[in-house]
Formats: C-alpha cells, structure tokens, sequence
C-alpha cells in the first residue's frame, strides 16, 4: 500500500525546474530551434513557447493551446 502525507501531480514539474534553473535546461533547448516565421506576424516568440510546452508535456498535457482552462495558465506561470 503507498502511504504519503502529501503528494502532488506535479513532482516532476518541481524537480524538472530545479534543473532548468541550475542549467539552462530549456534555454538550451530552445536554442536548438530555427525560427523560420515572419517576425512581423508573431504572436508568441519560441522562448515563450518551448518552456510552455516542455513543462505542460511534464505535467502530461498532450495539448496547450490557448483555449485550455485558466487554471494550466496559473499553473505554468510559475515555470515559464
């Protein structure tokens, strides 16, 4: 039987973030990119878009777009 005081869906958001800022881990990552669009018609720059996708693929969202509840949001403003 697992037996805990407090658990969360989110550990490995915590502990993946820990990393992020002791290395760079999504900065990195977001380098490894080319961003071929238009600069003229961006909404969301990558290194607003890949922290936002790494943490909620963490989290096990298989989908982020903006018309997911406001409570993701809150969530992930914390990690990007």
């Amino acid at each position: 039987m697992f037996d805990a005081e407090v658990t969360t869906l989110y550990g490995g958001l915590s502990m993946l973030q820990q990393a992020n800022q002791q290395i760079g881990l999504v900065a990195q990552l977001t380098k490894s990119f080319s961003n071929c669009r238009d600069p003229e018609n961006l909404e969301h720059t990558l290194p607003s878009l890949v922290p936002q996708r790494v943490f909620g693929a963490t989290c096990g969202y298989e989908n982020l777009r903006p018309s997911n509840s406001i409570a993701r949001r809150i969530i992930f403003a914390d990690f990007t």
